[in-house]
């Protein structure tokens, strides 16, 4: 547990330099830092109950985090329906150090406290560039060709020391290690739509490739991969009238590993607990078929969606013994993963005051068995919830009520179980250029993760009470001569409404 504190700031300017052209850009910068405090206990026992072994561990760690970023957007539109071009670059840095300390008292056999001192630095570079055009194809027709290209520039280091007698001594060099992660996404695609009569279709195609070089500094070990490939979508529209549509889509789409996950150094979180990266991971594929029924009324939306969502090569975690009570835990790619399921969704105004958003799906998951960890094939029902709430109290105040369910997680190597989260905001406005906005996240303290792993060759359970509580009070001001829009939106992450 820990408290902490933090600031928040975001500038934006839009200038038309004529009707159809306008330029745009933001800037945008978060710091935070703080304090926090963590107890541990760990009993081992035999089959026949008798404890042999009673440890309890007690950490301080100190955390500082930050995010910049400014982006610049070009829009211009053409003469015609829906025919412009949209042109948008990004750069940010995202900064996190943690500096914890923790004395670990062996109580069961006896012996003398020691300490484990551990500090993380991590720096993570993006930019990404986007090109989008459209226009219109004679008539009811439709052609869409863009770019995106994502360019990550990434450094992870750890230093400290692990089970030494006084809580001042000197880093470790097993304990000591600098990993650095290149990776480069560039990506080309096109989509042609047509309407005929009540009949729409659209069929799409991506090619993307992908460069990633990886570099354990430390250990000397470096890595380059490249993979390059097409994926395809497709989506039939069916217009029963000007409320009811029915919608048949087929996509494909990547999941790729976080660069951490690739690091092949070994940390060692405690005299029980290793961790270590695979630089061979696959990134994870997707096969989605969606049906889904859309009806739009004057106030109102609704949304029923039936799925099915077959994953290959998806990222699990493999635990292994390595004996004297000691476990390594590495990312390993599953074979594959199937959900299937029913996703509702509604919208819109309740009276003149109150407006609603809420949404649900349940599914089936089915996992692959996975013999390299020891793993059974699962399967099991997930449900997912959300609701968001907002009152007009007066033309200047709004008040939003967001509540979110996760529903679970059902693993290769076991289960993560769901938990709720309770967030609210509140927006003032003093006049069209001046607001006062506030929230709360995890406004019950109800965020938990629990994990449980339950393999042939290991079997625990985790729980990480986290808090995750966080107030934000800040102003936005609103300034130059164009357009006010009222924002219904929150970001609950920090940072107000954009």
């Amino acid at each position: 547990e820990g408290n902490g504190g933090g600031g928040f700031g975001r500038i934006a300017v839009d200038y038309d330099l004529d009707p159809k052209t306008r330029l745009s850009a933001s800037l945008m910068g978060f710091r935070g830092n703080g304090p926090g405090d963590s107890v541990s206990t760990r009993i081992a026992e035999t089959p026949g109950g008798v404890i042999t072994s009673n440890t309890v561990r007690e950490g301080t760690a100190d955390f500082a985090f930050g995010n910049t970023n400014v982006d610049a957007t070009f829009r211009h539109s053409f003469a015609g329906e829906q025919h412009d071009i949209v042109v948008r670059v990004a750069t940010g840095r995202q900064t996190q150090d943690n500096d914890s300390t923790t004395v670990t008292h062996n109580l069961l056999p006896a012996s003398a406290d020691v300490y484990d001192r551990r500090n993380n630095s991590n720096v993570v570079r993006m930019t990404t560039v986007n090109a989008d055009y459209q226009r219109p194809i004679g008539d009811n027709m439709r052609l869409k060709v863009g770019y995106e290209g994502r360019f990550e520039d990434n450094s992870y280091s750890t230093a400290g020391f692990l089970a030494q007698p006084t809580p001042t001594a000197p880093n470790s060099p097993g304990q000591t290690n600098l990993f650095e992660a290149k990776r480069d996404i560039n990506a080309v695609y096109a989509s042609y739509e047509q309407t005929i009569g009540q009949f729409t279709w659209l069929a799409g195609l991506r090619y993307e490739t992908s460069h990633f070089d990886l570099n354990q500094v430390t250990s000397g070990i470096t890595n380059e991969r490249t993979d390059s490939r097409f994926y395809p979508t497709l989506h039939l529209g069916w217009a029963f009238d000007d409320k009811n549509k029915l919608v048949f889509s087929y996509s494909q789409r990547i999941q790729r590993p976080d660069p951490q996950q690739f690091n092949p150094f070994v940390v060692i979180y405690s005299p029980f607990s290793l961790s270590t990266g695979n630089p061979n991971l696959d990134p994870q594929r997707t096969d989605s078929y969606e049906l889904r029924y859309d009806r739009q009324e004057a106030q109102r939306n609704y949304a029923a969606t039936l799925f099915y969502r077959e994953n290959t090569a998806g990222v699990a975690t493999q635990t292994i013994d390595i004996g004297g009570g000691v476990y390594l835990s590495r990312p390993v790619n599953m074979g594959s993963s199937t959900a299937t399921g029913l996703e509702l969704s509604a919208g819109g105004k309740l009276g003149t005051k109150f407006s609603f958003n809420v949404g649900g799906d349940v599914s089936y998951v089915d996992v692959d068995p996975l013999p390299a960890i020891g793993a059974p094939a699962r399967s099991g029902w997930v449900v997912n919830g959300n609701a968001s709430l907002n009152w007009q109290v007066t033309p200047k105040d709004l008040l939003q009520v967001n509540a979110s369910s996760f529903g679970g997680q059902v693993t290769s190597s076991g289960e993560i179980e769901p938990f709720a989260l309770l967030n609210l905001g509140y927006r003032h406005k003093f006049n069209d250029q001046w607001a006062l906005i506030a929230t709360v996240r995890d406004a019950a303290d109800s965020f938990r993760s629990r994990t449980t792993v339950d393999t042939a060759r290991v079997r625990s359970f985790n729980e990480n009470r986290n808090n995750a509580q966080t107030v934000f009070v800040g102003f936005q001001w609103n300034f130059g001569r164009g357009p006010r829009r009222d924002n219904q939106q929150f970001d609950y992450g920090g940072g107000p409404g954009s």
